[in-house]
């Protein structure tokens, strides 16, 4: 069976043997402080059997974000954590030797990816007091970029972009795809 070969050079970090479950993980992000015992208690009342043993209803929660977000649920995409999300992205957008442009650190998985779908990476860095070089990334979409990744707040630096800065990327890389789209 015939296989990508560029699938050659991407590893897999394998986890501990060892428990971490009492352990912190900031890793994971995961939550560090206990629900208060009244909390936690209410929401153990209500959990039933079948709340674990089946796949849980989508549809209301995608009405209710479409209602809150004043759209509509074919707008939205609700994934199991962000390595999925990052995944879909990636399936649904990126083929051999597209551009991906991403701050660097970021999720681990979006490398993992751009390897994986043989992508030609576009890292962004930070300066020494965590800030990503924004100027930088403005200068690096064109219009042989098809995705720009950028999670705010980023993980693992913590770091967080203002809305006006994402609001002038994204009207950048907006305006380069409808060009693109358009001019085919």
């Amino acid at each position: 069976m015939k296989y990508k070969k560029w699938i050659e050079g991407v590893t897999r970090v394998r986890g501990e043997i060892e428990s971490r479950l009492d352990k912190v993980r900031l890793d994971k992000n995961e939550r560090l402080a206990y629900f208060g015992n009244d909390f936690w208690k209410g929401i153990m009342e209500k959990l039933t059997q079948e709340h674990v043993l089946t796949y849980p209803e989508v549809e209301p929660l995608y009405e209710e974000l479409a209602r809150f977000l004043n759209l509509t649920s074919e707008h939205l995409v609700v994934t199991a954590g962000s390595d999925f999300a990052i995944k879909t992205v990636f399936e649904l957008f990126v083929n051999p030797g597209d551009k991906v442009i991403f701050l660097d650190p970021t999720f681990a998985m979006v490398e993992v990816y751009c390897n994986l779908y043989n992508a030609e990476k576009i890292k962004i860095g930070y300066d020494s007091n965590l800030e990503p070089d924004i100027s930088s990334l403005m200068d690096a979409i064109a219009e042989d970029v098809v995705l720009v990744i950028i999670a705010n707040p980023n993980s693992p630096t913590g770091t967080y972009i203002d809305n006006e800065a994402i609001e002038e990327i994204l009207k950048k890389a907006s305006a380069l795809g409808i060009r693109k789209r358009t001019s085919k």
